[in-house]
Order: structure tokens, then C-alpha cells, then sequence
């Protein structure tokens, strides 16, 4: 697919995704509990990510209105738990306590709250909790 992009096209999105990460390292380094973690995503997690690229290649995820396909490539991220893709003019939808404390992944219900998980790809920032379960399933990738 890279190779079908018009060169100025790969270098926007090369750029995009080159702000998200200067992004999150700035947040990660205000962060000191924030857990880095470079690895292949676990089976749940997976599923995850190939319905949110589906979504996104199929157009079927809900968006804000200043993605168009005119807009040109910018950082984007999109919540599990509220399925809506934002360029960065919203934030997600505040959480009651109950879906605070359900993992994203595999759907179960944890009083002391679940861990709060981010993926990047590229441009594409997933945000997503996850149970103890989970995480421990996805540090073992």
C-alpha cells in the first residue's frame, strides 16, 4: 500500500505519526508509573486492532466531522470503550464507574478498575483498559 501513496501523502502520514510519538514520550516522561511496553499484541488485543484498521478502511467507524478526505493525514485516536475516532477537537466520553472498571478486551467487570492501555500505529493512537488478566496475557507476548 505504501508504495500506491503519492510521495507527499506518505509524508504527511509519516509526519502525523511522527507527532503522536513525540506526544507520548512527553506524556510518558510527566508519567513516571507509565509502563512502556514494545511487543506483538496478544490474541485479544489483536482482535481489537484489526476491527478498529477494518473499521477504518471500510469507513464504518464513527468520526468527527474534521476527518474528510480532504483533511490529509493527522494524529488520530479512538477509545475502545466508545467506539468514535477523534482528530483531537473532543476528548473521549467521561466513564461511569462500572465501564471504568470493565476490560476492553474481553469484557469483565473488576471493582478496584481496570489498567489504562494505549497501541500506537503509525498515526493511529488506541486507548483501552484492560483487566489484570489481559495484561498479564499481553506482557507475556
Amino acid at each position: 500500500m505504501r508504495d500506491t501513496l503519492p510521495l507527499h501523502v506518505q509524508d504527511q502520514v509519516q509526519a502525523a505519526g511522527s507527532d503522536l510519538e513525540q506526544r507520548i514520550l512527553t506524556w510518558s516522561n510527566n508519567n513516571p508509573d507509565y509502563e512502556k511496553a514494545y511487543h506483538e499484541a496478544g490474541p485479544r488485543l489483536q482482535k481489537k486492532i484489526d476491527w478498529v484498521l477494518a473499521g477504518l478502511l471500510s469507513g464504518s467507524i464513527p468520526h468527527c466531522k474534521h476527518l474528510t478526505k480532504d483533511a490529509g493525514p493527522r494524529p488520530v485516536a479512538i477509545a475502545l470503550w466508545e467506539d468514535f475516532l477523534h482528530c483531537g477537537c473532543t476528548m473521549p466520553k467521561p466513564l461511569s464507574k462500572h465501564e471504568d472498571s470493565t476490560c476492553d478486551l474481553c469484557g469483565s467487570y473488576d471493582a478496584d478498575g481496570v489498567y489504562p492501555s494505549a497501541v500506537v500505529i503509525g498515526p493511529l493512537f488506541i486507548a483501552y483498559g484492560q483487566c489484570a488478566s489481559c495484561r498479564e496475557e499481553e506482557r507475556a507476548k
